[in-house]
């Protein structure tokens, strides 16, 4: 059986990496995840943007997240692609 938000909530709290990025679950189940990691000034490359240092761990978290909603707790993740696309006039994230 899939854990209940506060289950996943205790996971995600028990992952040092996770603590040290700030990172909330604030919404979990079979339909999605919401995972919140705030964009600090020490999160961003030099051009203001979120830097893949954050993208990737927050990424794996989120798919890895997903699927214990879908399969249950004992899940990790095995391995995930990230496409970068080439520099916007985008706004950072604030």
């Amino acid at each position: 059986m899939p854990p209940s938000l506060d289950q996943a909530q205790v996971a995600l709290a028990a992952q040092p990496f996770s603590r040290l990025l700030g990172a909330q679950l604030n919404s979990f189940g079979p339909d999605g995840v919401e995972l919140e990691v705030p964009v600090r000034p020490a999160h961003r490359q030099q051009h203001g943007f979120a830097h893949g240092g954050l993208l990737g761990p927050t990424a794996d978290n989120a798919l890895t997240l997903v699927a214990d909603a879908m399969a249950g707790p004992d899940v990790l993740t095995a391995g995930y692609t990230s496409t970068c696309s080439p520099r916007s006039s985008a706004t950072p994230a604030r």
